[in-house]
């Protein structure tokens, strides 16, 4: 099963840098809230590959309301199905309507996204992670920081990120009137 989600995932992950536009849009990000957790992140991008997967015969591990959620609502590119192609629809979505830098997405730049990003460095660079997004990398901190921490958009996640991050927060401060 492990297989077949990686599977599912990696063509989420190849098919985002299609154009795909959310066909259920409506005037807020809780609409693509699939765990009622007032939050859009990696867990609700999660669900719905869980329920894809869960279509092809592979069991589901959540509740009875959040399967009807997301059968409710997890077509986003209105095509009449819930897949993978859904899910990137969602991964681009987030990435679109964040700030890059905000990894912890809570609307400003500041000292914790670069603390966020440089222990995520450490940690890449002690166990060697993969940078691409895996089954178990929807927790909301490894997300948020593949997601969004790549500021200087080289492919890596790296201690120049974390330090435009800091860069960011400073000049920020700087012009900030009080």
């Amino acid at each position: 099963m492990k297989k077949i989600l990686s599977a599912i995932l990696t063509g989420a992950i190849a098919v985002s840098a299609m154009p795909l536009g959310i066909a259920n849009a409506v005037d807020s990000d809780l609409s693509y809230d699939m765990d009622l957790n007032g939050f859009v992140g990696g867990a609700d991008v999660q669900l719905i590959l869980d329920y894809f997967a869960y279509t092809q015969k592979c069991g589901w591990d959540h509740s009875e309301e959040l399967l009807n959620i997301v059968a409710e609502k997890g077509d986003l590119n209105g095509d009449g199905k819930i897949n993978a192609t859904d899910a990137s629809c969602l991964l681009t979505y987030l990435k679109e309507t964040t700030l890059l830098g905000d990894v912890n997405r809570n609307g400003i730049i500041q000292p914790s996204d670069a603390a966020r990003i440089l222990s995520y460095y450490v940690d890449a660079q002690t166990y060697t992670l993969n940078l691409d997004y895996g089954y178990e990398d929807f927790d909301e901190f490894t997300f948020g920081v593949k997601l969004l921490g790549d500021l200087n958009e080289d492919g890596e996640i790296s201690l120049d990120d974390a330090s435009i991050a800091l860069r960011i927060f400073a000049d920020d401060q700087a012009t900030r009137e009080y």
